[in-house]
């Protein structure tokens, strides 16, 4: 998987769940890559995921 694809992944974002941890994400992503990332949770969210 090329680091330009889009992910979705079941449950919840542990990686990203603590205080402060947002403002880490420049350290993993591009300005381009963070430019067109979509962040959604939720039950419907996570059914729609299941393959």
């Amino acid at each position: 998987m090329s680091n330009t694809e889009i992910r979705v992944v079941t449950g919840p974002a542990n990686y990203f769940s603590h205080r402060g941890s947002l403002s880490r994400l420049n350290d993993f992503f591009t300005k381009d890559q963070l430019s067109r990332a979509v962040w959604v949770y939720g039950e419907r969210a996570i059914n729609a995921a299941r393959p």
